[in-house]
């Protein structure tokens, strides 16, 4: 199982591309275990606004952390 990660505001990495070479893979190997997720005013870092120096310091992007928590525990209860 993978789970792949974006800020639309990344400036490192350009998610759309991303995203497709993903789906390619995995569809290609035949493997669905596949979790996207694009978070929305997020940077590389997964930080608001995509700047870990604004005024709201390096707080992650809404959901970030529930997301991580809840894909976590559904891979261990998979197991």
């Amino acid at each position: 199982p993978v789970l792949a990660i974006f800020g639309d505001r990344d400036v490192q990495v350009d998610w759309r591309t991303s995203m497709r070479i993903y789906r390619e893979a995995f569809a290609l190997a035949g493997n669905q275990a596949l979790t996207i997720k694009v978070f929305e005013h997020a940077g590389h870092n997964l930080y608001r606004n995509g700047d870990s120096n604004s005024d709201q310091g390096s707080r992650f992007a809404d959901g970030y952390i529930e997301l991580m928590v809840s894909w976590l525990r559904v891979q261990a209860t998979q197991r």
